[in-house]
């Protein structure tokens, strides 16, 4: 658990006022998307979330312990994942994506393996992104370079890390 990363990503969920977000990994971090989320409600500007987890214990958890008042920001579904390659780089593919729009996606799942090192759903969906679009990577340095490379447009790219080498 990073406070600096969680806090990193309220604040850019505040700033930035998406109206749809995608999270590719359940946690902590569903929380508190929803919680940002709940907080530009409050201010008259409503988003939701899909939040996307590969094991069906964490999406039982954060479904189980997310507060009430922050239930009708999000939908956390249980996605099972599969081999997938693109252009020669063995990945994942969430199998349950929703058909949506995002405008911000976290991207902190599914867990990686030294064969298949990058989630790969977001080259897929790439045609889909509108103008506002942003992405937030968490501690995935390859998977981050790899979607650099294979994405077909070019992107403004900043990292940010905090005192423990976050997001």
């Amino acid at each position: 658990l990073d406070y600096n990363d969680l806090l990193f990503l309220w604040n850019a969920v505040r700033k930035r006022n998406p109206k749809v977000v995608l999270e590719f990994g359940a946690g902590w971090s569903t929380y508190v998307i929803a919680s940002a989320l709940a907080a530009n409600a409050a201010q008259g500007s409503n988003g939701f979330l899909y939040s996307l987890d590969h094991m069906e214990e964490w999406v039982n958890v954060t479904n189980e312990t997310m507060p009430e008042n922050l239930k009708k920001y999000c939908n956390v579904i249980y996605s099972p994942v599969k081999e997938k390659e693109c252009d020669g780089v063995k990945g994942w593919v969430y199998s349950k994506v929703p058909d949506i729009i995002p405008n911000m996606v976290f991207l902190d799942g599914p867990n990686l393996t030294e064969e298949r090192c990058a989630a790969l759903d977001l080259l897929y969906m790439e045609d889909r992104f509108p103008e506002d679009f942003y992405l937030i990577i968490d501690k995935r340095h390859k998977n981050t370079k790899i979607l650099k490379e294979k994405f077909k447009n070019k992107y403004l790219y900043k990292e940010h890390r905090g005192p423990f080498k976050g997001v």
